[in-house]
């Protein structure tokens, strides 16, 4: 409950911001999709590679900042689920904190 409590104030923070959505490779290049309305994706992308669905925001400067969009699996997860799932990020959390091992990146269940 307290998740989707700090969930829905993210939502809402974010709501009030103007924000588009693109792509980017991993070396950080900008793919520019609503430049490319009319084309078609395989003449866009390249083969074999992997791309990153980013949030573009202004910020104080208005320049624009990448925001990577990280899907933690709230959706399908239950309740009880969700409340170990929160344990076990506090967890890593700590750990990084300490110097150990980085925090792996969510894992669905």
């Amino acid at each position: 409950m307290k998740l989707c409590q700090i969930n829905a104030k993210k939502i809402e923070e974010d709501e009030k911001t103007e924000k588009m959505l693109d792509l980017r490779t991993k070396q950080d290049e900008r793919k520019f999709l609503r430049n490319a309305l009319e084309e078609r994706a395989d003449g866009l992308l390249g083969p074999k590679k992997a791309y990153v669905l980013v949030k573009l925001k202004k910020n104080e400067n208005d320049e624009d900042v990448h925001e990577d969009i990280v899907i933690d699996g709230a959706c399908i997860r239950t309740p009880d689920e969700d409340i170990k799932w929160e344990i076990q990020q506090e967890e890593l959390a700590a750990q990084v904190a300490k110097g150990g091992k980085k925090a792996p990146a969510g894992k669905k269940k």
